[in-house]
């Protein structure tokens, strides 16, 4: 038996009563009046947190009663539809709240961490090389706009390291046209920039900082492990999650491409990326047969015009570089 307030189908005043299961049939009584209804017509609402549930009754009265567990129990003998919804549930039962945003926070963090860059791998393999090639002519554009001067390198120099370029990427995927893109970087100074479509810029001023071409062809062979794994543009797409599944889903890259030239500029590449890149680079120079310790002293380099106060971008691009020149040292002992 437990306590009601009892609500008549043609009065607004409540009573007090108390209830109880006889048999199939629910008996509200106070000392003064009973009334008898079926269970199996009897509506359930159960209240949200410290709020009474109610019952209403086919002839038009109800009651409300703080005994929700009572009135469930009764009416679950017969199977009646008392379940909880889901946030009846959560509220009264707080472990599950705790347990759900656990859940959620670790969904979250599994699909940032792995599904995120899966998707941005995969979406930009699936870029056609027109649309590398777009890009990469956009982001050339905007450079010679706004910071490029025209190079100051010799027709010679140039064809020169056009030709080391040649004998780096040669057996690489031809999907991509490998071609140095010479420029007076001016402001950007000593600089690589990796462009989609196989494009390598390269500023006077890295080729003048380097003291021979074995710690060109390092920079060049990294920029390359950039160009092959995409990593420019995956960087761009798992930034922007929302762009990676519509290029992925439906082919329209009309909302990446107004940013790109300035992401290509600014973006600082994630330490996987330039482990790869790294890798990359150290095993073309020993198929090549070109000393890996060339990449550690270009790197020093860079690093010495920062420590100068000078900072390249080259360097502010590519984070870790005590950390990278380590790695690459120990390859270098190995040759």
């Amino acid at each position: 038996m437990f306590k009601v307030y009892y609500y008549g189908s043609n009065s607004s005043g409540r009573t007090e009563a108390y209830a109880e299961a006889a048999g199939s049939r629910l008996v509200i009584k106070n000392d003064e009046f009973q009334r008898e209804y079926p269970l199996a017509d009897i509506k359930f609402r159960r209240g949200i947190g410290s709020a009474p549930s109610h019952m209403f009754f086919a002839d038009g009265s109800s009651c409300e009663t703080f005994e929700t567990e009572e009135v469930a129990a009764i009416l679950k003998v017969l199977e009646h539809d008392t379940r909880e919804t889901f946030v009846l549930m959560l509220e009264r039962k707080w472990r599950y709240v705790l347990a759900a945003l656990a859940f959620t926070m670790m969904l979250g963090a599994a699909l940032f961490f792995y599904g995120v860059p899966l998707l941005a791998k995969a979406a930009a393999y699936a870029l056609p090389a027109e649309t590398n090639r777009m890009i990469s002519k956009g982001t050339i554009d905007m450079l010679d706009k706004q910071l490029f001067k025209p190079t100051a390198l010799s027709s010679g120099r140039r064809r020169e390291l056009d030709m080391l370029l040649m004998k780096i990427s040669e057996g690489l995927p031809r999907d991509l046209e490998y071609k140095l893109v010479f420029r007076t970087g001016g402001k950007l100074g000593s600089n690589a920039i990796a462009l989609p479509d196989g494009n390598i810029i390269v500023t006077d001023e890295l080729v003048h900082l380097a003291k021979n071409d074995n710690e060109l062809a390092s920079v060049f062979a990294h920029e390359l492990g950039h160009i092959i794994h995409r990593h420019g543009l995956r960087t761009l797409l798992q930034n922007s999650v929302i762009s990676a599944a519509a290029v992925f889903v439906t082919g329209d890259i009309s909302s990446l491409t107004v940013g790109i030239p300035s992401f290509l500029m600014q973006a600082k590449y994630s330490r996987d990326f330039e482990r790869d890149a790294d890798s990359f680079a150290i095993e073309r120079m020993k198929q090549l047969n070109m000393p890996v310790k060339s990449f550690a002293d270009m790197l020093n380099r860079l690093s010495g015009e920062r420590q100068g106060g000078k900072i390249p971008a080259y360097i502010s691009t590519h984070p870790d570089t005590a950390e990278r020149v380590k790695s690459i040292m120990k390859e270098a002992e190995k040759q």
